[in-house]
């Protein structure tokens, strides 16, 4: 994220978090393959500028026990990585706008128990636009592909060689409404949406915002 890019969406957020946002939560898996993993593209539209923020939940162990956060099929996880583009078909059109990874204390909502789960907050005008979700690290040709180089083997080995693991996308909006959701081209039906608290204090606010432009460098 650029300078002018991080310092509108600063101040775009201090006025979203005095306010109720609402969210829509799509579940997915991610699944090994014979050179790595698959890569799910989420499209959506936005009908007018808005904040909007990726809040990915996907690694479910806490460092100390696992413990089964979506429901889905017991605890799995993988260290996610998220890429964001304009149009509906990454593939064939549309430009890159930004990429998440770790999140920062602070700013998770979604219960996430690992700081591997990505996150992204960003500005958008109204438009088209597609995350791509996978393994880390998942780069801008493999989101493109949908075919991701790594595996799911997981950099802190708690969920090491997995074949399949499961995770929630939380699409956070304020100032815009989201329609069109699909998953990999499947029109996605009945998003349940529901009011995103506000934080109970000040400190929490600029907790969050001294972590929007954390990004994490894992050892070589």
């Amino acid at each position: 994220m650029n300078a002018k890019r991080f310092l509108w969406a600063l101040a775009a957020m201090v006025s979203a978090w005095t306010s109720s946002a609402d969210v829509i939560s799509l579940d997915g898996t991610i699944y090994a393959t014979d050179t790595g993993s698959t890569v799910d593209w989420i499209t959506f539209t936005l009908d007018a500028e808005a904040i909007v923020t990726f809040d990915v939940l996907a690694y479910e162990h806490d460092g100390a026990d696992y413990v089964d956060l979506t429901g889905a099929s017991g605890s799995t996880g993988f260290d996610s990585y998220i890429l964001l583009f304009t149009g509906a078909n990454p593939a064939s059109e549309g430009d890159f706008i930004d990429e998440g990874d770790d999140y920062s204390p602070g700013l998770d909502t979604n219960g996430s128990v690992f700081a591997s789960d990505s996150y992204l907050a960003t500005v958008l005008p109204a438009g088209t636009y597609t995350i791509a979700i996978g393994s880390y690290y998942l780069g801008e040709s493999e989101a493109r592909d949908q075919a991701n180089d790594d595996g799911l083997d997981d950099y802190y080995g708690y969920f090491y060689e997995s074949l399949a693991a499961d995770y929630r996308l939380d699409l956070i909006t304020e100032g815009g409404n989201i329609s069109g959701i699909s998953i990999n081209g499947e029109l996605v039906s009945g998003p349940v949406e529901d009011p995103v608290a506000e934080p109970a204090t000040i400190s929490l606010v600029g907790l969050g915002l001294a972590g929007l432009g954390y990004r994490r460098r894992k050892a070589a």
